[in-house]
C-alpha cells in the first residue's frame, strides 16, 4: 500500500469532528442540543470497549463521566468514559483526548452524552463545562 492510501485508510479509520463554537464565557444558546451543558467540542465513538465487561449500552441523550487516567499503561492521555453508576464503558481516542486531556489537567470539568449510532458502536458528543474566556488561543467568532 502507498503511503497516500496508508495516510488515507487512517484518516478515515479515526471518526471523530470537532466543532468549534464561539466560546468567550458564554453559555450555550438555547435551543442548541445540550444548551445549559457547556459547548460541545468533539463528536467520537468510544474506543476499547472490549477491555471491559460487556454492558447495556446507556440511552442515547445519556450523561456519562469522562474520568482522566494518566497512570495508563497505553497512553497517558488517556480519557475514561463511565456510565452514572460508575461502570467504565471505554475510552476516547487518543486523536480526540490529548487536547481534552490537557484541559481536564489544568481544572476545566467535561462530560459526554449518549448519541444515536449505526449497529453496536457507542458515539458521544464531549462537552466542556464552564467558563471559557480565559483558555489563551479562544476568541469569539459569533
Amino acid at each position: 500500500m502507498d503511503r497516500r492510501n496508508f495516510i488515507a485508510a487512517g484518516l478515515a479509520a479515526a471518526p471523530v469532528a470537532v466543532a468549534t463554537p464561539a466560546f468567550a464565557g458564554r453559555a450555550a444558546p438555547a435551543g442548541v442540543a445540550g444548551a445549559g451543558q457547556g459547548w460541545k467540542v468533539l463528536t467520537t465513538r468510544v474506543a476499547n470497549r472490549d477491555q471491559f465487561a460487556p454492558a447495556t449500552p446507556p440511552a442515547p441523550g445519556a450523561r456519562l463521566a469522562l474520568v482522566r487516567q494518566r497512570d495508563r499503561r497505553y497512553d497517558a492521555n488517556s480519557i475514561q468514559v463511565q456510565a452514572a453508576d460508575g461502570q467504565p464503558l471505554g475510552y476516547l481516542p487518543p486523536l480526540g483526548a490529548a487536547t481534552l486531556a490537557a484541559l481536564l489537567d489544568a481544572g476545566f470539568r467535561a462530560h459526554a452524552l449518549r448519541v444515536p449510532a449505526e449497529g453496536d458502536a457507542l458515539q458521544v458528543e464531549v462537552w466542556l463545562e464552564g467558563d471559557l474566556s480565559g483558555v489563551a488561543g479562544l476568541t469569539d467568532v459569533a
